[in-house]
């Protein structure tokens, strides 16, 4: 059994969930704070707004192997495209940056000389995450 309080919230009590081991209980009692969270409609912040406010949902493993290394290659599906994003966003604004000092009149090679420590590990990183294949993030798939 895992006990837990949300404090704060109106009519918060203990609440109690249980797992067939210890580590079990704790997981399922993050998700149930989660659901609480969610189910309240009150607004939370938790560090940074901007980069999300809530507790990552849990994957159940009840429906078999099949069903979880699915909802997992998904997830890694989306980190990859969400870390893509991210990379190609920084390099478009890199661009602009350097379009910019081409307009003010700044040379060619002095603009390239300035970003070329950026330009080289965005493109590195990007690199690094097209070759990211299925179950990168798995250590029982990167025996295979």
């Amino acid at each position: 059994m895992c006990p837990f309080l949300l404090e704060g919230l109106p009519d918060a009590r203990v609440q109690r969930v249980g797992g067939v081991d210890s580590l079990q209980a704790v997981v399922m009692a993050v998700e149930g704070a989660r659901s609480i969270l969610e189910q309240s409609g009150e607004n939370f912040i938790f560090l940074d707004p901007s980069e999300g406010i809530s507790i990552p949902r849990y994957i159940p493993t009840g429906f078999g192997k099949q069903f979880q290394e699915r909802m997992e290659r998904t997830i890694e599906r989306e980190i990859k495209r969400v870390w893509l994003a991210s990379v190609r966003a920084k390099k478009q604004k890199i661009a602009e940056m350097q379009a910019n000092l081409k307009a003010r009149g700044v040379s060619r090679e002095n603009i390239q000389k300035r970003f070329k420590k950026r330009n080289d590990a965005l493109t590195k990183r990007e690199s690094e995450l097209m070759a990211l294949k299925p179950g990168w993030n798995s250590k029982r798939d990167s025996k295979k």
